[in-house]
């Protein structure tokens, strides 16, 4: 479990093509290496993923084909930054949401306009996630705990201060670009089909 607030980067050092249409990737963040193991999550551009062969460097994933397929994770190059977040210890704070790493979908940025000192940025998301979406509730978009300014028809809208711009990938964003998913948990339960007993 993550909570959104993005205080690391990393590069993609390596992509190695694995057995049955997975990938094995190589990320370099020697930033969160002292609190990071083998077996540890790592919230990766809004993926959970697991760290593997760690040293002081940055870590080893293996990233299976319905990641690949569900998320942006299957078109990260070498060389590409990424936004990590490594998992919430008892004691953390808690400045964003309760983020999962389990990415519902991949988002299009339709336009992005300043206002103010924000950066106002239009989505759009597949229509059958569209439901999950609510003004000012909480979404994880490439990891990064976001209030809902403006829900439309089939676009949604976020709102960036200069300091989640500088800290995260999102200065490196432009429309056209995709980008990893994640509705509020609590949201998605209130959408839950109860259960047929």
């Amino acid at each position: 479990m993550y909570s959104g607030i993005i205080h690391h980067h990393g590069t993609v050092g390596e992509v190695l093509d694995a057995a049955g249409g997975g990938k094995r990737i190589h990320f370099d963040v020697p930033t969160i290496m002292h609190q990071v193991v083998d077996g540890s999550s790592v919230n990766v551009d809004g993926v959970c993923l697991t760290a593997l062969d760690c040293n002081l460097n940055g870590f080893w994933s293996d990233v299976m084909p319905q990641t690949l397929e569900l998320t942006t994770a299957g078109s990260w190059k070498v060389g590409q930054i990424v936004n990590v977040e490594p998992s919430m210890r008892l004691g953390d704070e808690l400045g964003g949401h309760f983020v999962y790493g389990h990415v519902d979908g991949v988002a299009e940025i339709v336009e992005m306009e300043e206002k103010g000192n924000a950066l106002i940025v239009l989505l759009r998301a597949p229509q059958e996630l569209m439901r999950y979406i609510v003004p000012q509730g909480s979404i994880a978009l490439d990891g990064v705990s976001l209030t809902i300014a403006d829900v439309q028809d089939e676009v949604f809208a976020v709102s960036l201060t200069p300091e989640t711009i500088e800290r995260t990938v999102w200065k490196d964003r432009g429309v056209g670009d995709r980008v990893n998913f994640e509705a509020d948990m609590m949201i998605k339960y209130l959408w839950a089909k109860p259960s047929q007993s």
